[in-house]
């Protein structure tokens, strides 16, 4: 029970999937105001924010592609170098 004149603290312990969890801890007094307010006097909102996407800094590329041009150009690398070799 939590008697008259008591000091409670709220804490948010856990969080809607895909929102972060707040840190924010706050303090509510059960006095006066509490007891015989109205209902908004009573009311504790907590913002919920979203966890951010972390952007795509992959790449789209596929590597057997990547790898593809590389054999070809290091093909037409080589046959060059033996053409050059050839007319000296």
């Amino acid at each position: 029970d939590i008697k008259f004149g008591t000091t409670v603290y709220i804490k948010e312990t856990s969080a809607p999937t895909g929102y972060q969890l707040s840190d924010e801890i706050v303090k509510v007094m059960i006095d006066e105001d509490w007891i015989d307010g109205d209902d908004q006097t009573r009311i504790v909102e907590v913002v919920n924010y979203l966890i951010p996407k972390s952007p795509n800094t992959g790449s789209n590329v596929d590597p057997w592609m990547f790898l593809g041009l590389v054999g070809i150009s290091a093909f037409v690398l080589a046959m060059l170098s033996g053409k050059k070799k050839e007319a000296e």
